[in-house]
């Protein structure tokens, strides 16, 4: 999973630990940039070179007066590819046209520590909030948008490393956290995630590698789902198929809420 970093990519090392605790290696970030030195109308543009060739091929917009501000880091710890994402107001797009150009077979665990956001694929518009957590394939074509400040985690597994036939997922999911062993699941991953980006140790790497890795796969195929209703565990909730006009129905529609500068009204 390892990638060349883009142009202008830092590699530093976060700041080492405190005087007095033991020294340990710290793992270096594959990737590191951000937005704040490039022109303003640069941005976009910028965003999408260095993440078509770091993490996914998309296309990126913003309707924020100062134009995109982002920053992000990537860790590769092999199996696993946790990265770090902090940003205004935008969205992300990856269409169908994408998907071929920029070909991606992973799956993706995005975990939201701030601001809200909604998800749209395969017919299925989800809203998002701190604390959510959503699993998705690459290789369908979504939609993305962030309505405030963000920071979010992509929590990345190649499919090959998450055998089984539930192991990818053909729509959204987003793990139900009113149900205890969604909530655990959730909070696992989170836990994990960002503990690891906060001090990114690496003597940790195999032990976050395994966990996070496990973590997805339980959440995609979790061991609480019924017999009766084997696609639908009871850990996690995928958003039903839009019903009336106050849900999306298309990214068209997502788009043009967008451009009015309110969340979309999605089912949870």
């Amino acid at each position: 999973m390892r990638t060349k970093p883009a142009a202008g990519a830092s590699t530093a090392r976060p700041d080492p630990p405190e005087q007095g605790l033991p020294m340990s290696e710290f793992l270096a970030p594959v990737s590191e940039v951000s937005t704040d030195h490039v022109a303003p109308h640069e941005r976009l543009a910028f965003w999408e070179a260095h993440n078509a060739s770091a993490l996914i091929g998309l296309r990126c917009s913003t309707f924020a007066t100062g134009g995109l501000r982002a920053r992000e880091r990537s860790f590769d710890l092999g199996s696993v590819r946790i990265t770090e994402i902090c940003g205004n107001e935008h969205v992300v797009e990856r269409s169908p046209r994408m998907l071929r150009t920029h070909p991606k077979e992973s799956v993706f665990a995005s975990v939201l520590l701030q601001g809200n956001a909604f998800f749209y694929q395969s017919g299925q518009c989800i809203n998002a909030a701190v604390g959510d957590v959503l699993v998705y394939s690459t290789d369908i074509a979504y939609l993305h948008g962030f309505t405030a400040d963000m920071r979010l985690l992509v929590v990345e597994a190649d499919l090959g490393a998450l055998p089984g036939p539930l192991a990818h997922p053909r729509a959204p999911i987003k793990v139900d956290t009113r149900l205890r062993s969604g909530r655990l699941l959730a909070g696992a991953l989170r836990s994990t995630a960002v503990g690891f980006v906060e001090r990114p140790l690496a003597e940790d790497v195999p032990g976050v590698a395994a966990r996070t890795r496990g973590l997805i796969q339980a959440l995609r195929s979790p061991p609480w789902a019924t017999a009766s209703s084997p696609t639908r565990p009871t850990g996690c909730c995928c958003a039903p198929r839009p019903t009336s006009a106050s849900t999306c129905s298309s990214p068209a529609w997502t788009r043009r809420r967008w451009r009015r500068r309110s969340a979309a009204r999605c089912a949870s």
